[in-house]
This record gives C-alpha cells, structure tokens and sequence, in this order.
C-alpha cells in the first residue's frame, strides 16, 4: 500500500486556495495600496474617442416601414396612424397584443427622428 500523506486527498484539489492581497506603501502614498491598483494607474497617452449616438429608427410592426404619424394604443404598442386605424377597424384589437381595442383607444405621440 502507498503512502497517503505523499497524495494530496481529492477535496484538497477542487477547494479554491485563498491568497492575501499584495499591500505595498509607495513614497508618494501614505496609505497602503494593492500592487494592481498601482499599474492600473498610469494614463494612456491617446486622444479620446467621441463617439456621436446614432438617432433611432422607428418602424411599424404592421406595415414594416418607418412610422408615419407614430401614434400608440393604452397597452403602449406603437404602429402609424393609418395601420392601427385599420386593425382596430377590422380586427378590434391590438396586432401586437390582442388586446381588445376601440377606436378611441389610442393617440398621436411625438417621437424624435419621425414624419411629423
């Protein structure tokens, strides 16, 4: 039979090992630091990236183009005025949804980047 102080036992394998952070006191700081915040600090030397947000597009689920007159129902679903009028009027409910709709049950609302 071997020697089992020679194997490690299997639960020692899979436990993870704790390690103790790295302090160091720098001349420059009077308080302790971790060796990693120190080189995380030094300061790249390239310009800044602006990066301008794109404008969103706004489509309609019914018809599949940009909105026209962007108008939306009480369950909040938005569609162009001509394509919720007409789902109302044939359908009586939301095309999103199904919820049941009238005709009164939705208004106009302004979007940015839409036909006004």
């Amino acid at each position: 039979m071997e020697d089992n102080a020679a194997m490690p036992s299997h639960n020692m394998w899979n436990k993870r090992q704790r390690v103790a952070p790295l302090i160091c006191l720098s001349p420059e700081r009077e308080e302790g630091s971790s060796l990693q915040s120190n080189n995380a600090m030094q300061v790249s030397q390239e310009p800044a990236k602006v990066v301008v947000p794109k404008e969103p597009n706004f489509t309609c689920p019914v018809c599949l183009n940009k909105l026209v007159e962007p108008s939306t129902t009480k369950c909040g679903h938005i569609f162009c005025a001509e394509c919720i009028k007409q789902a109302i009027q044939f359908q009586k409910k939301c095309p999103t949804c199904r919820k049941a709709l009238r005709k009164n049950n939705f208004h106009r609302i302004y979007l940015p980047n839409s036909d006004g």
